[in-house]
């Protein structure tokens, strides 16, 4: 199942805002509360998304990240959370949602409150520990590298490596680490511009130089050409994605 990463985008859905993607912000050290424990977690499941809302709890008002999961299955999972940079996991929490009618209170699932002015520990994303093979960190790895070849399959299935509006001959074409051509660009060129981002801080570099990267992923035909493998974002042939 592929672990894509979208960019961040927002849109107005029934009072909520939802969050669809991910940027890199380093969070406040005051955004963050203990690590916890999240080996016996599952990742999240793709396409579950995630909103801002405002609920009240207590005749407070809280502005709080939602994962739209059931509240039975908050605990299950954990997630990566563009905000603080790091994989966190969900909690379940108690309020009663601004635009709905019923005033009784409902269990939600949370990353954390917005409320800058709350200082309250339970407010603040819990990040997962991560020791190294453990399932968290296969998971980021896997989760940083695929990011990583779905920007570069994004380039080598519409052909947009290539200059000038060639995009569709670009499709069917070779594509080579580098390009000659003005406007074009290769595949390691590609690399350095889209896969910058290598993973949370904490957990160092997950994707490592372009050469560790494209071993890994099996990108470079064998035949001699060293171009761009297109087979491994699902093309017909290791040129040809038209």
């Amino acid at each position: 199942m592929p672990l894509w990463f979208v960019f961040a985008a927002f849109s107005s859905l029934a009072g909520a805002t939802r969050i669809d993607g991910s940027r890199s912000l380093v969070p406040e050290a005051s955004d963050v509360g203990p690590l916890v424990d999240c080996s016996k977690k599952k990742p999240k499941p793709a396409g579950v998304p995630l909103y801002r809302q405002v609920w009240y709890s207590h005749g407070d008002e809280f502005l709080l990240i939602v994962v739209d999961l059931p509240p039975l299955q908050c605990n299950w999972h954990f997630l990566y959370f563009y905000m603080d940079d790091a994989f966190v996991a969900p909690q379940r929490w108690k309020g009663m949602y601004r635009n709905r009618d019923n005033p009784e209170p409902q269990d939600i699932c949370v990353i954390r409150a917005e409320n800058e002015e709350d200082p309250r520990p339970e407010w603040k994303s819990q990040v997962c520990k991560a020791p190294k093979g453990g399932n968290v960190w296969n998971y980021a790895e896997e989760f940083v590298n695929d990011r990583c070849k779905h920007s570069l399959c994004h380039s080598a299935k519409s052909g947009q490596w290539k200059g000038k509006g060639w995009f569709n001959h670009a499709k069917e074409t070779p594509w080579h680490a580098t390009e000659s051509e003005e406007g074009s660009y290769g595949y390691v060129y590609e690399f350095h511009q889209k896969c910058t981002w290598k993973g949370p801080p904490s957990f160092g570099d997950l994707l490592g130089s372009f050469n560790d990267f494209a071993a890994r992923q099996d990108l470079i035909t064998h035949d001699g050409s060293e171009s761009f493998n297109k087979t491994i974002c699902g093309c017909k042939t290791a040129d040809d994605c038209s």
